[in-house]
C-alpha cells in the first residue's frame, strides 16, 4: 500500500512541477483552434500527459517544449509502470 501511495504522490508532484514549466514556456505550444495558449491549457496539458491520454487542444512546437514533454512521458512511464511490476512481482 506504501508503495501505491508513493507512486501517487509522485504523480501530483511531477504534475504540478511539469505545469509550472509549460505555463512558462507556453508561447511554444500552439493552440488546435488558432487561440492564446492560456495557462489553463498548460495545466490541462500537463495533466493529460501525467495521466497517459494524450487528449489535449494545444500542441508543443519547439524542439525544447518537445524534448519537455518527452520527459514528462518517461517520467510517467518510470513512476508507473515500474513500481507497479515491483509491487505486483
Amino acid at each position: 500500500m506504501k508503495v501505491l501511495i508513493k507512486v501517487f504522490l509522485a504523480n501530483i508532484i511531477l504534475y504540478i512541477i511539469f505545469a509550472c514549466i509549460y505555463v512558462k514556456i507556453k508561447n511554444q505550444f500552439q493552440h488546435n483552434n488558432n487561440k492564446i495558449v492560456t495557462t489553463m491549457d498548460c495545466w490541462l496539458f500537463s495533466s493529460s500527459i501525467q495521466a497517459g491520454c494524450g487528449f489535449t487542444y494545444i500542441t508543443p512546437t519547439t524542439n525544447l517544449c518537445k524534448t519537455i514533454t518527452m520527459v514528462q512521458i518517461l517520467l510517467l512511464i518510470t513512476t508507473n509502470i515500474i513500481p507497479v511490476i515491483i509491487y505486483f512481482a
